[in-house]
């Protein structure tokens, strides 16, 4: 039945929060709560209860962190990640000149 199905869905939804709850509320105890950088990983996580990923939109609601700043952290680490491989490809290419020189 349509119904059975809806309720179905809804009851692992229902449960898939309560894990992330469970979790946070156990890292809340041992003083170690989500900070914005973990919220992605923790989305990509499969439920193991539903066999789902939790997703970004529930992980944040659950997690109380706004979406918005977990974007902003991920294009911020994405631009640095850049700017770390350029300052590194021009390390390399202005030192070649002294490696062959120097052999």
């Amino acid at each position: 039945d349509l119904e059975i199905s809806r309720m179905k869905t809804k009851i692992g939804e229902i449960t898939m929060e309560n894990e992330l709850l469970r979790e946070r509320a156990r890292r809340a105890e041992a003083n170690h709560p989500f900070v914005v950088a973990e919220a992605e990983a923790v989305a990509q996580t499969v439920s193991p209860s539903a066999g789902r990923r939790y997703g970004l939109a529930r992980t944040c609601r659950v997690l109380e962190l706004p979406r918005s700043t977990v974007y902003a952290a991920k294009q911020r680490s994405s631009s640095q990640r850049s700017a770390l491989r350029m300052a590194a490809r021009s390390l390399a290419v202005t030192s070649l000149p002294a490696r062959v020189f120097q052999n």
